[in-house]
């Protein structure tokens, strides 16, 4: 009993550890996408400014922007005429490649004072950390709504002078493809993670113990999306993944649907997330 405890509470942390990481993860790609987007700010056609007393919405040749929010279903008469609106020239079949690929790598020393992480026998050690970030997207063109996503971040740790372990890996990839028409868009995502870390999991200060846990883990992702009108919409989810443990860690399988409700303001939005899973 006290051992499946101990296993527990490791793989609370271990979901921690990760929580943090795909935290990190998520606004690095995001700095990204906002840079990628500096070079080109949409005005709000959408007639939502008109719903907070804002301006009324743009008449034609931009009045079907009103009814999607999809750049990508857009004629290339309405693309024109919003260039117009900014000062620019549409360059139409000129336009620059949807492709955008971003990498960065990045190293240097560093200390840990807790290597373990634990609460009864903590132990510092220096380090060296490596990490590499690599970001190819695609983002939908002029009557085209495909969007494609390749995403990859590693970091390496070696540790000088920690006795239970020299070294700890994390690897994270996500591969997605993207399809929009008219008010629907179908995703399908595809996620790896590889993890080579050590815990503390003494279960008193008199019986010391570390787990290493050490894995793989795989989620496929398949997605539906609809805009219920231009202030709504709608978002299930249905991701399965299966987690492989090397050593004495359980793998185990996990699966639920997420199904989200958006409500959308020209400046921000606010939405409901139901997530049953089952392991």
């Amino acid at each position: 009993m006290q051992r499946r405890v101990v296993l527990r509470d490791t793989a609370r942390l271990l979901e921690g550890s990760l929580a943090r990481f795909f935290f990190s993860l998520g606004l690095r790609a995001l700095a990204v996408l906002w840079l990628a987007g500096c070079g080109w700010g949409w005005p709000d056609m959408t007639g939502r400014a008109a719903e907070s007393g804002g301006a009324e919405p743009l008449l034609p040749p931009l009045e079907g922007l009103a009814s999607t929010n999809n750049v990508a279903d857009l004629s290339e008469e309405e693309l024109e005429a919003m260039a117009a609106l900014l000062g620019e020239e549409w360059p139409g079949e000129n336009a620059p490649s949807p492709w955008n690929a971003s990498i960065e790598l990045r190293g240097g020393p560093g200390y840990k004072d807790n290597v373990l992480l634990s609460p009864h026998a903590p132990e510092g050690s220096a380090f060296w950390q490596t990490a590499l970030d690599l970001f190819v997207f695609r983002l939908p063109g002029a009557g085209d709504g495909r969007e494609a996503t390749f995403f990859l971040s590693a970091e390496d740790v070696r540790y000088f002078s920690a006795t239970e372990t020299d070294q700890e890996q994390l690897i994270f990839g996500r591969a997605g493809l993207a399809t929009s028409a008219g008010r629907g868009k179908a995703s399908l995502g595809l996620d790896y993670v590889y993890m080579d870390q050590v815990f503390d999991a003494s279960a008193t200060e008199l019986e010391l113990r570390a787990v290493r846990a050490r894995g793989h883990t795989l989620t496929w992702t398949p997605g539906w999306e609809w805009e219920a009108g231009r202030s709504w919409s709608v978002e299930l989810e249905l991701p399965a993944g299966r987690q492989w443990y090397l050593g004495e860690l359980d793998s185990y399988w996990e699966a639920g649907p997420r199904l989200t409700l958006a409500r959308h303001w020209s400046r921000g939005e606010a939405g409901l997330e139901y997530t049953p899973q089952w392991r």
